[in-house]
């Protein structure tokens, strides 16, 4: 039916019945049904495409040699329409573009591999290596390695409307972004993810913490799997991981932890060690991040390995204000309502202030400082200064009172002003 083909060390050769395509010395392969008639009787079906093809460009369709393989392809006013071992296929010139960008079939993306699809406010069309896609009046975007209808696929494994996600709640949606190109869709229960990571849900419970931390856009990235049903001592509660780290779900909230964070975390047992589940966010100031769990907290500075602190809490904070034996501090009433998580290259921590004093949460110990200490304390640079933390109990005699820091200790006579003492 014609002469060979040759681009490069691929050739092809088109036969009544379809075509033979090689490249280098590999053996021909045969594409039966590619043909000049199939992409005539595409055109000709309205019903088999959502593309309105238009007049014809190429008066002829045009054989092409590829390593992906050979087949055929026509350009018409409104689209192409391509004919390879994965089928006969048109695509709309919005797909086009995007296809074209990404290297037409020579590219990661192969042949078409499906009819171009659309709803009520976007379009997908499946490729060999991935799909392409767009939202009406935008610009369509390569998704390689995105199945056309990944979340199709996990919708019905997770039992349709009437399993756990429950019904579709929004438009399938394509998502473009320097994190990477994908689809999502809300339902009632949860939303699913596609990305070349794969396609993963991502309940309720967790989305909020997704979208607090930038969704998809933000450090966390595209979900990397399905949320994991864990069971523990600690108490139930679900996990998942994403590009740039994991959210926990448990009675304690959902929330984030970076990769960073997830490495110590990892080392000390994750939920199932001392410091069970995140009760926080990451709290970061510059290069210092500290994240609360349960039974304490994790903190890192710049690349150094996150160092856990085991008991520091708002409980423990607590327990030190109910207990007048614990301090010669007279604390009175809380003024911040809840004591606030402190990242530094000193450690992480906890702080809460009250009337008389303040109350410190570390590595070290739990603390509490009058307000004579704290004035000098705040003075030396807080816990973010040479002293540290508090590391021991404010005590008094008859006339003077003392404290020990990590880095030294601070000391007054009383109805003087206290005076820092560095190690």
């Amino acid at each position: 039916m014609s002469a060979e083909v040759c681009t490069g060390a691929s050739c092809t050769q088109a036969f009544a019945g379809g075509v033979l395509s090689f490249t280098g010395t590999a053996e021909p392969t045969s594409a039966v049904g590619v043909s000049a008639a199939a992409i005539a009787k595409v055109r000709a079906d309205p019903t088999s495409s959502a593309v309105a093809l238009g007049g014809a460009v190429d008066p002829v369709p045009s054989l092409v040699a590829d390593p992906n393989g050979g087949g055929m392809a026509q350009k018409f006013s409104g689209g192409w329409v391509h004919s390879s071992v994965a089928g006969t296929f048109a695509s709309s010139n919005t797909i086009m573009t995007a296809y074209s960008k990404a290297g037409w079939l020579r590219g990661k993306l192969g042949w078409p591999a499906g009819v171009e699809t659309c709803s009520a406010t976007s379009c997908v069309q499946a490729f060999q290596g991935g799909s392409i896609g767009y939202q009406k009046g935008k610009a369509a975007v390569p998704l390689v390695g995105v199945e056309a209808d990944a979340i199709d696929v996990v919708f019905a494994a997770q039992g349709g409307s009437s399993g756990a996600l429950g019904a579709p709640v929004g438009q399938l949606t394509v998502v473009s972004d320097p994190q990477g190109n994908g689809l999502v869709r809300q339902f009632a229960n949860g939303w699913i993810h596609a990305s070349a990571a794969g396609a993963f849900v991502t309940s309720n419970a967790s989305m909020k913490e997704y979208s607090a931390s930038g969704w998809l856009r933000g450090k966390l990235g595209w979900p990397t799997s399905a949320e994991s049903k864990v069971t523990d001592p600690n108490g139930d509660g679900v996990a998942q991981s994403f590009r740039g780290g994991w959210i926990h779900s448990s009675a304690k909230g959902a929330f984030a932890t970076s990769t960073r964070m997830m490495s110590g975390y990892s080392k000390a047992g994750w939920v199932r060690g001392s410091l069970g589940w995140p009760v926080s966010a990451e709290v970061c100031t510059g290069a210092s991040c500290t994240q609360a769990f349960a039974g304490g907290v994790l903190s890192f500075t710049g690349t150094a390995e996150p160092t856990s602190a085991v008991g520091v809490s708002a409980a423990a904070i607590a327990k030190v204000r109910a207990d007048p034996t614990s301090s010669a501090v007279a604390l009175g009433g809380a003024v911040d309502p809840v004591p606030s998580l402190v990242a530094d290259p000193n450690g992480g921590g906890m702080a809460q202030k009250f009337s008389g004093g303040w109350v410190h949460s570390s590595v070290a110990g739990t603390f509490a400082s009058s307000n004579t200490i704290m004035t000098a304390y705040s003075k030396a640079g807080w816990l973010r200064g040479k002293l540290g933390w508090p590391a021991g109990v404010e005590t008094c005699s008859a006339t003077s009172c003392v404290q020990a820091f990590q880095g030294g200790s601070i000391s007054y006579v009383k109805g003087k002003a206290a005076t820092v003492a560095y190690r």
